[in-house]
């Protein structure tokens, strides 16, 4: 740990709990601050090596390890969400996406960067995350390249592309979800062309070769909303 560590809790109620993290990041008696949610937790080195990280910079952040939000279990480290600007499966819809319980945040290079949260665009105080990020992304910045984040999350009701993610990452959804819950083999395939047109093995999706326009519409229709939409978080 480190010395002078405090923590805050924040209620959970979402547009409370957004306003009072711009009010607590300017309470805090520290330079730098961080975030958690009161499910998740942090590697004992953390903090240590955020700090590190974010020596000359305006901001650091982390990776995350995702965990089943109902046994505890460490599922497999986050590859494909919050892996910051430019990269991951926002990065041509959003510009990339970083989990809150990641940051690290210098308070003096970064004290107009707060109010995103209270202020958000979108119904029901969502979208200040996305907006925090937007106004973090062109400042000098760090990261530790280590998943020290553990996060919890739950599989049920997720997007079947997730799930493939998931799937591709060696985790066992039988073990999480109910039979009828797994997506079959078709929509695997689906996911696969995805992956494929994605790297480019069939050309960019939205201008793949014109030999493929069905298999291109159904990629669209399945798998398009979860990689191309402009989700408020």
């Amino acid at each position: 740990g480190m010395s002078g560590t405090r923590v805050l809790v924040v209620d959970d109620e979402p547009k409370l709990a957004r306003a009072l993290k711009t009010i607590l990041s300017y309470a805090a008696n520290s330079r730098h601050v961080t975030y958690l949610d009161d499910d998740n937790w942090y590697a004992p080195d953390h903090l240590a090596t955020m700090l590190a990280a974010s020596s000359g910079k305006a901001w650091a952040f982390s990776l995350r390890h995702f965990v089943d939000a109902d046994s505890g279990t460490v599922l497999c480290p986050d590859t494909w969400e919050s892996l910051g600007p430019g990269r991951g499966v926002y990065a041509k819809a959003q510009g990339g996406f970083v989990d809150t319980n990641c940051f690290f945040i210098d308070k003096l290079a970064c004290n107009d960067v707060f109010p995103e949260w209270a202020m958000t665009r979108f119904a029901g105080g969502t979208g200040g995350d996305r907006q925090v990020l937007e106004k973090l992304r062109n400042r000098p910045f760090g990261t530790n390249d280590a998943h020290t984040v553990f996060y919890r999350t739950r599989l049920k009701g997720m997007h079947p592309y997730l799930l493939w993610r998931f799937k591709c990452a060696g985790v066992d959804l039988s073990r999480y979800l109910p039979a009828d819950a797994i997506p079959g083999e078709a929509v695997w395939r689906q996911c696969a062309d995805f992956d494929r047109a994605q790297a480019g093995d069939l050309g960019e999706v939205g201008s793949l070769p014109a030999r493929h326009p069905a298999r291109l519409g159904l990629l669209r229709q399945q798998l398009g909303p979860i990689v191309q939409s402009d989700r408020p978080r």
